[in-house]
């Protein structure tokens, strides 16, 4: 696997212990935090920029679901009043939002759109949008087709 020097950018092997453009050391958690999926994650659940496709959303709510069931247990067993589970849960489910904003921004929509998921009965609209159709084919103000990459 080819990974990125932190200090650089140069594109090095995996297990090079120096980058041979600058010779700057490649610790293992640098490593880590600049590989590509890495990245890809980090990207995913912090920025709001771009677009993703249905694929990637749905990989993420099931990361994230996957992820709430033993958050949920711990947190059952260590506070018996369900404010630190309800904390846990909340924080858990911010990751969500990005994923979604960037499948709005596929459909060529913006973020502010989120604001009609609030509305009941339309909410489903928005769910069945995000989740289920394609978003606008080629490049539009959002950055470039998804899939078309």
């Amino acid at each position: 696997m080819v990974i990125k020097c932190g200090s650089c950018g140069e594109n090095i092997s995996d297990g090079a212990a120096k980058c041979p453009a600058c010779g700057a050391s490649q610790s293992k958690v640098a490593q880590i935090t600049k590989s590509p999926a890495a990245q890809n994650i980090i990207w995913m659940i912090t920025s709001r920029e771009g677009r993703i496709g249905r694929k990637s959303y749905w990989i993420q709510c099931l990361i994230t679901a996957v992820a709430s069931i033993p958050l949920s247990m711990v947190t059952i067993f260590i506070d018996r009043s369900g404010t630190l589970t309800s904390l846990a849960l909340m924080l858990l489910s911010l990751t969500t939002i990005m994923p979604m904003i960037k499948r709005l921004h596929d459909r060529n929509r913006s973020a502010w759109f989120m604001l009609v998921y609030m509305i009941p009965i339309v909410n489903l609209w928005i769910a069945i949008e995000v989740g289920f159709l394609r978003g606008t084919r080629g490049d539009n103000r959002y950055g470039s087709d998804p899939l078309a990459v």
